[in-house]
């Protein structure tokens, strides 16, 4: 595979940069071809949007960044270098792959600021592994404890193969064993935990779906309806029917409120029927098709079957909505603003404010904050009507709409445009026009985690 036309224009790049050339030992070919191997494996993650992070796609992604920085200093290459190899992966493979040329600015930022990080991480953990090393020989054993190597290999990402190197240094080996247990005994809690999850939250919604069917969400043009209660949950459990002062969770054959999901917060609103009144404290989109509205009885009783009319806060739809549409206006300024390399990492919205966090590198600066803020209200101040359609998801692409990474499309989509400006794929409710959203000020811009901004 290596000796490929795929993997030529890298190796080249890598023996370039190392001054080692390709086939002149055994031990340097291997770490040329590792580094070739997860050079493309990481560029196509970047390119899908992918950021490293210490959890599930994410940590995967680190991991694969930091086997590949570790196989470059073995090559005697000690500064961040595999930013410079994302260029020959994308002309091997950008035709194909154009995503690649698109997104490989931003690769290299993400894979530079990611090798400087893991070299500061190796500082720390090259000092707690000198502390093992001198325990274990004031301790008298021969081999280095396996839960001590897991503890840098979990906790600073310190490579087992550079301890490995480093006890035999010091006439020690490791307890490799021991390590891997501790290896097997996580994983078996984070499946346990994955799965206890799964099954807690989604196993008796699952079972209503199947029973029930989907609720119509009719929400999008109307914010009053006329619904039957198909089934009341109360606690996790299924109950007929429940009475004045109890709180529990009902499903609806159609409804107007709009569940919580893709950041922005779920509807609450009124129910009315002869003798009953009850308040919907919030709306959720449990599983796909599914929504549980949260309510609170007022008065009188409710049975499964009832017809009831349904009434949206309008005030609070319409506050969620102007901060909705700011944030597509807010994101398309900062990435022409910023740069092409931001991409949502989160959102929330509320009817009191939006928070957006986004791939950055860097503090946003006063006057990059001011201009965001001057670009959001003048398309604001130019009032033009917002845009919203239902089309299929390759027609939606290839429209140029924004899809976010992580999130699960259908075969058909709806794409929300602010015509001459943005187009996102967006299940969410938004405002007629731009001008409805009202003055838009950023009252806060800070770091939350490595790489990742949050704009408040």
């Amino acid at each position: 595979n290596f000796d490929t036309d795929l993997f030529s224009p890298v190796i080249s790049a890598i023996t370039a940069q190392s001054r080692i050339s390709y086939g002149r030992s055994a031990d340097s070919d291997i770490s040329i071809r590792v580094i070739a191997d997860h050079i493309r494996a990481a560029s196509f993650l970047l390119s899908d949007g992918l950021m490293p992070s210490n959890e599930g796609r994410g940590y995967v992604l680190r991991r694969i960044i930091r086997r590949a920085s570790r196989y470059a200093k073995l090559l005697g290459i000690n500064e961040p270098v595999l930013y410079k190899f994302i260029d020959p992966v994308a002309d091997s493979m950008g035709d194909i792959h154009p995503e690649l040329i698109e997104e490989k600015e931003r690769a290299s930022k993400v894979l530079r600021f990611e090798e400087e990080r893991f070299s500061r991480t190796l500082e720390q953990g090259m000092k707690i592994m000198d502390e093992v090393i001198a325990a274990t020989k004031k301790a008298g054993l021969k081999s280095v404890p396996g839960d001590e190597i897991f503890r840098l290999y979990d906790t600073f990402g310190f490579p087992v193969d550079l301890a490995r190197d480093i006890a035999s240094d010091n006439n020690l080996t490791l307890d490799e064993d021991g390590f891997h247990r501790e290896m097997e005994m996580q994983r078996e809690r984070a499946r346990a935990s994955w799965v206890g999850e799964e099954e807690a939250v989604s196993s008796i919604y699952r079972e209503l779906l199947s029973e029930i069917g989907k609720t119509e969400f009719i929400g999008y043009e109307l914010l009053e309806s006329s619904s039957v209660v198909k089934a009341i949950l109360k606690e996790g459990k299924v109950i007929k029917e429940a009475s004045e002062g109890e709180a529990v969770e009902i499903f609806l054959d159609k409804t107007p409120f709009y569940g919580e999901s893709g950041g922005q917060t779920g509807d609450t609103g009124k129910l009315t029927a002869d003798g009953f009144k009850a308040l919907v404290t919030g709306t959720k989109k449990v599983i796909e098709g599914l929504h549980s509205h949260i309510i609170k009885i007022k008065e009188g009783k409710l049975k499964v079957w009832d017809k009831i009319n349904c009434a949206v806060d309008v005030q609070k739809r319409k506050a969620v909505m102007r901060n909705h549409t700011a944030t597509h206006l807010l994101q398309t300024s900062l990435r022409n603003i910023v740069g092409e390399h931001v991409k949502q990492a989160g959102t929330l919205v509320a009817p009191d404010r939006l928070r957006f966090d986004f791939t950055h590198f860097f503090s946003l600066s006063t006057a990059e904050i001011e201009e965001i803020e001057d670009v959001v209200n003048w398309k604001i101040l130019e009032n033009i009507g917002v845009e919203t359609t239902v089309m299929d998801i390759k027609e939606a692409i290839a429209s140029g709409a924004m899809p976010l990474f992580g999130e699960k499309y259908g075969e058909t989509v709806r794409v929300v445009k602010v015509p001459g400006f943005s187009s996102e794929l967006c299940g969410g409710t938004h405002c007629k026009a731009r001008g409805d959203i009202g003055p838009f000020v950023i009252i806060s811009e800070g770091s939350v985690a490595s790489g990742i901004r949050r704009i408040e």
